[in-house]
């Protein structure tokens, strides 16, 4: 269907079940906004299959929201609906796990854990798709962490231009240069933990800014006179330890001097082969793919040992996802 022609019946097909996609987790971010996974899937979707940047994805959100208080009042169902959204607002993250089988990385995952409890900043480096998303969502979710039960967002940094970023991290108090009143991820994630996944493509001037809130835990939202405290907890994403010797160049040293930080690197699939066959356990499980007769999987386990995984996790999915496939067709 990838290839097929625009006008065909197979295109149409593929968007629709694009658009269906799309529609599932922009539902799920609506009834559930501090579930990080849903709505940053909304927001890849979107960006991915029809172009729509990460910021125009928030607004469509905050429309739907809108829509939806709307047609309840048409309908007359506005109380329901309401309930709806009031008992989302109650919900919880699951419990997410990080785990491995390495002890070497196992030591340097506990390590994380009791940084990120005693409240320092955690910058989580690594390849693509090794799973930098699942650890920033375990460490906000461990136990030990006083945040748990706050709100965790997230902020993808690579994705915006520096104006947009700064009104995304800072919010607005409304008619200035005609912007509208906005609430910014820096007060949205108060008393939690915010996400800022590529923390290294924030422009230098934007991160002195920060620099100076995290040191005097306060900031003014774009157009206003009035200081916001902040005390949110910081976990940061990159490809490369930019709080090490000689990240000058990707990383302000205010940034890296206003925060505590602990760097942890997840190392990549073939660097950790020992937890591929659980990995592929969880995959299995969690897409429902019919993958469960053990001769097969012994053999795909053998077969993971020759693999490379350039891509990591994305490689993997793609593996289970065509044997899940290619067992129900065979059925």
């Amino acid at each position: 269907l990838g290839h097929a022609g625009r006008l065909s019946v197979g295109y149409k097909t593929l968007q629709i079940m694009q658009l269906g996609a799309i529609a599932e987790v922009g539902a799920q971010s609506l009834l559930f906004p501090l579930v990080v996974e849903s709505r940053e899937l909304f927001q890849e979707s979107a960006k991915h299959y029809f172009k729509v940047s990460e910021n125009e994805s928030e607004e469509i959100l905050a429309l739907a929201i809108e829509s939806l208080e709307e047609v309840s009042r048409e309908f007359a169902v506005q109380d329901k609906a309401m309930g709806y959204l009031a008992e989302a607002e109650q919900y919880r993250y699951p419990a997410y796990m990080f785990a491995t089988n390495n002890k070497e990385f196992d030591q340097q995952l506990q390590a994380a854990f009791a940084a990120s409890a005693a409240g320092k900043s955690i910058l989580i480096y690594g390849e693509s798709n090794v799973g930098k998303r699942l650890l920033a969502a375990a460490l906000h979710c461990h136990p030990d962490n006083p945040r748990r039960t706050k709100p965790m967002l997230s902020l993808h940094c690579a994705t915006m231009d520096p104006d947009m970023l700064e009104l995304e991290l800072f919010g607005t108090k409304g008619g200035f240069l005609g912007l509208q009143k906005r609430r910014g991820l820096l007060d949205l994630a108060q008393e939690g933990t915010l996400l800022l996944k590529n923390i290294d493509r924030i422009p230098f001037p934007l991160q002195e800014k920060l620099a100076m809130t995290f040191q005097h835990h306060a900031y003014y939202p774009i157009g206003d006179m009035k200081q916001k405290t902040c005390s949110v907890s910081i976990i940061a994403t990159a490809q490369n330890n930019i709080v090490g010797p000689g990240a000058e160049e990707h990383f302000v040293a205010a940034l890296a001097e206003a925060l505590p930080w602990h760097s942890i690197r997840i190392p990549p699939l073939r660097e950790r082969r020992e937890d591929l066959p659980f990995i592929a356990e969880a995959i299995i499980e969690k897409y429902s793919l019919g993958l469960y007769d053990e001769q097969e999987l012994l053999a795909l386990y053998d077969y993971f040992d020759t693999q490379e995984f350039p891509e990591n996790l994305r490689d993997l999915k793609r593996i289970l996802f065509f044997l899940g496939a290619k067992r129900r067709a065979e059925a």
